[in-house]
This record gives structure tokens, sequence and C-alpha cells, in this order.
């Protein structure tokens, strides 16, 4: 078992080679004492800690139903945004034999995207889980989706008003410049691509006769 747990070591120093000072490394053993970590001013935690029970049952339960895997995104009450990844080892008789986990500081991360939602025009999208390979079709259409979900799907298809408020949304987060938008709108809301762009001409239209704010 402790050359189990030296190779989580080995592992644990690979990944915070590989990854750099923003990913925090640590192994714990059978005792949740961290033996090893690596960039441990993320958290603050050193060699000698000791994980909180209560933590680790919350961990253990999830894990059982993951593969022994946990993956958690968090967000700190100071504002750093991480995703946390937990391995579990067991022995021969399944028993609790030592903890792999690894933090990865998203916070850089998220601020790009941030900066790019806006240079695009749409809001940030916060819902996007832990898949990380989301593509562009996949963003347009959970943007989508969770607009829908705001206003309110129209409970008899075809209701005009709602669609436009829908469809309003939808412009002024210039969701209809990317690609596929178009044709996953009109499925979502069973119109046709004819009437989309009806609407969207006469939603354009209204927005450009509204008046100016006047200059002080």
């Amino acid at each position: 078992m402790e050359d189990n747990l030296q190779f989580m070591i080995k592992v644990a120093e690979a990944i915070a080679l590989a990854n750099g000072p923003t990913c925090e490394t640590v192994v714990h053993d059978r005792e949740l004492k961290i033996v090893y970590i690596a960039n441990g001013e993320i958290s603050g935690r050193s060699v000698g800690h000791v994980m909180d029970e209560s933590v680790f049952r919350y961990l253990l339960n999830w894990a059982k139903k993951s593969n022994n895997i946990v993956i958690r995104l968090t967000r700190r009450e100071t504002g750093e945004l991480t995703k946390a990844t937990t391995v579990f080892s067991f022995d021969s008789e399944g028993n609790y034999a030592g903890m792999l986990c690894f933090t990865q500081d998203l916070t850089s991360i998220n601020q790009a995207r941030n900066l790019l939602d806006s240079i695009m025009n749409v809001q940030p999208f916060d819902a996007i889980g832990e898949n990380n390979n989301i593509s562009i079709t996949d963003y347009a259409h959970m943007v989508i989706a969770d607009i829908i979900k705001e206003v309110g799907k129209p409970s008899t298809l075809g209701t005009k008003e709602i669609n436009f408020r829908i469809l309003r949304k939808l412009e002024e987060k210039g969701v209809f410049a990317l690609k596929d938008a178009v044709p996953q709108v009109c499925e979502m809301l069973n119109i046709s691509q004819a009437t989309l762009y009806n609407y969207l001409r006469e939603i354009r239209v209204q927005s450009s006769m509204r008046p100016l704010a006047k200059i002080r």
C-alpha cells in the first residue's frame, strides 16, 4: 500500500509540473492527512493538514456514484474560480487507502472567456457544467435555451407576442451572429425561417425607431 501512495505522489508531481503554478496537487493518506502538496498557496494548506471528516464523507459518497472520481467547479468567497478533481484509491478489500487531488485555478481563463463574451455581445453563460469541450454551436444552443427558459416558452406555439420577446432578447445578445443559430431557434419555437426573418425585420425596425437619449 505504501507503493501505491508513492505512485500517487509521483503522479501528483507530474500533474503539478505539467500544469504550472496555477494547479495545486495534493495526496492524502489513509488518515486523510496531506503527505504531499505542490502549489499549496492556492488553498493555503501544507503537509500534515488533515481533511475534515464531513468533507471526506461527502466526496466519498459522490465518488461511489462516479467511478471513484469527483470533479467539481467552485467559486471561492474571494471570487476565484477553481476546478477540483479528486481520485480515490482503495485496497484489495475495498477500503479507502488514499486520495489524489488536483485543483486548477481558472480565474484568468474565466476572465478571458468573459472578455470574449463581451466582444461577441453575448452575456456570459455560467451553466456549462463539466463539459469543457463545448463547441460554438452547443454554446449557442444553451444560450437560446437559457433565454427561452427566462422568458417562458409559449404554451400555444405560434404566439407572436411571446416569440417576439424571445427573439428580441436573442437579437440583443447577438446570438443570430453565431453559426446555426437560426435553424436552432426555429426548431425550438416551432416556426419557419421565413417567419423568423419577418419577425427579426420588425424587431430591427422597431429598434431603429427608438429615440436617441438626449445629450446633456
